[in-house]
């Protein structure tokens, strides 16, 4: 290579923008959730049912080191009938939330949270055929194909296990138009099953985690851009509702099996079955959904071995929930909803221990 041809490929490296590159595989974000709130109230009304997270909201996180947003939104509310063109004020309020993340250098993740279905009629019924999915991947990809801030698209929040032709039509409908843009497929399995007895130290974890997975090989889903990213939600409690009902001290004390009793390494032992699964197929993996109450420092010590182990596999995640909207309680990651000002115009919020625990193992920028 010549002097010359040196300095030209420089000025190109140095001239081309930032995007969510292969240095961008390990994240660590949180969920902004709003905008999918009140499912039974639909459209509802912006403020009052749901709301697009705030400049504020955007702010906070960008200036607490989050890199990477989980974006959830109401297929309803996007495209009110099926196969025609989205409701004008909904897609700009998304289109604004993507400017805002782009202009602070964040990633998105376009999250569809609708459970497999449609006016609670799940994807492949007659009334929301195949097609239907295909056809709503297929228009928001081709809307933001070209932003270098969407990290990825989420094609269904926790559509259970028979959802394997809907997700073929949603890769296929992204892949009519975007060829770059990672696909993350919700492939969950019973995590509190992997802290049970019967899971001994001998267990091959591929294929137990395989039994329960809705892709159990991920050569069950075709995309020809090779870009699918793996989905897994996961929680502490006993039944990993994440709902939390239980102190640390009565989960203890629970009688229905010591063999399902939260302890240090519970977070671990719910994902590692997972992890081993990538590492067997070389496939990537995401955690978009996890939690821990802030009231009990054990709670804490799970997050961070969790977090811990995320680190050392390189697995990337975002927390459960953030968002303006989001009214907090015992695992929410800021200490108050509102997003209030004082007199200067500084936000006046406090940091949890969730989030303090997380700025631990965030990504250097």
């Amino acid at each position: 290579m010549t002097g010359m041809h040196r300095l030209l490929l420089c000025l190109l490296l140095c001239a081309s923008p930032a995007i969510a590159g292969e240095d961008d595989d390990f994240l660590l974000g949180v969920n902004l959730a709003g905008a999918e709130f009140a499912p039974q109230e639909l459209p509802g009304i912006e403020g009052r049912n749901w709301a697009w997270p705030s400049q504020e909201c955007i702010d906070y996180w960008h200036k607490s080191g989050v890199r990477l947003i989980r974006l959830p939104f109401k297929w309803e509310r996007l495209q009110p009938t099926l196969m025609q063109d989205f409701d004008p004020a909904y897609a700009a309020g998304l289109a604004k939330v993507v400017a805002l993340l782009r202009e602070r250098d964040m990633r998105l993740i376009l999250d569809v949270h609708n459970y497999g279905k449609y006016r609670q009629k799940p994807i492949g019924s007659p009334e929301v055929p195949f097609a239907a999915f295909h056809d709503l991947w297929k228009r928001l990809a081709t809307i933001h194909k070209d932003e270098p801030h969407i990290w990825g698209y989420g094609l269904m929040n926790e559509p259970g296990k028979g959802w394997r032709e809907a997700a073929q039509h949603g890769i296929d409908g992204v892949r009519a138009v975007d060829q770059k843009t990672r696909i993350l497929v919700a492939n969950d399995y019973p995590c509190w099953g992997a802290t049970r007895a019967n899971l001994k130290p001998d267990t091959d974890l591929v294929a137990w985690a395989a039994q329960g997975m809705a892709f159990g090989d991920p050569a069950m889903l075709k995309d020809p851009a090779n870009r699918i990213v793996w989905e897994l939600h996961f929680y502490f409690d006993h039944d990993a509702s994440g709902t939390y009902r239980k102190t640390y001290d009565e989960e203890i004390a629970r009688k229905d099996g010591p063999e399902q009793r939260v302890r240090p390494e519970v977070g671990v032992h719910r994902m590692k079955p997972f992890v081993e699964w990538l590492k067997h197929h070389h496939a990537k993996g995401f955690i978009g959904e996890y939690s821990a109450p802030a009231d009990d420092p054990r709670w804490m010590e799970i997050l961070e071995k969790t977090l811990a182990y995320m680190a050392e596999n390189k697995i990337p995640s975002a927390y459960w929930a953030g968002g303006s909207s989001w009214s907090p309680y015992r695992t929410h990651c800021i200490e108050r909803s509102g997003w209030p000002k004082d007199v200067t115009g500084e936000l006046r919020l406090r940091d949890r221990p969730q989030l303090e625990m997380m700025r631990k193992f965030l990504p250097a920028r």
